[in-house]
């Protein structure tokens, strides 16, 4: 996945990452970002990252809009060292930190039919 950021509207840009068609959404404002999403894995969410980085400076605030594999978990690596928050619902921050091993299960179980790569 070799991706950049498109811009939409004024400040608001879109990162399609093409395997399981995920956009990712990137807000910059002044001085401060949004970055909505963190898309499947760690290496796909370096190339975000990279992607991002080259659209702005600024420092980040990561949002996940769920608990499915493809949107979150690249956390890990968007969340930068020293790790910042990474705001969700209740639910889906509940869902990360007391079922780890079910999401993996169940995204393995999801890909590995059609993407092996990817499981």
């Amino acid at each position: 996945m070799t991706g950049r950021f498109v811009e939409v509207a004024d400040g608001v840009h879109v990162f399609n990452e093409p395997v399981l068609d995920v956009n990712v959404t990137l807000v910059v404002g002044d001085g401060a970002a949004l970055l909505v999403d963190t898309l499947s894995t760690a290496g796909q969410a370096a190339e975000l990252a990279a992607a991002a980085r080259a659209v702005t400076t600024a420092e980040w605030t990561v949002v996940n809009t769920h608990r499915h594999f493809d949107h979150c978990f690249g956390n890990a690596v968007l969340a930068g060292q020293p790790p910042r928050p990474i705001y969700a619902h209740e639910h889906v921050t509940a869902a990360l930190r007391e079922h780890p091993g079910r999401l993996r299960r169940e995204a393995y179980d999801e890909v590995s039919a059609g993407w092996p790569e990817l499981a």
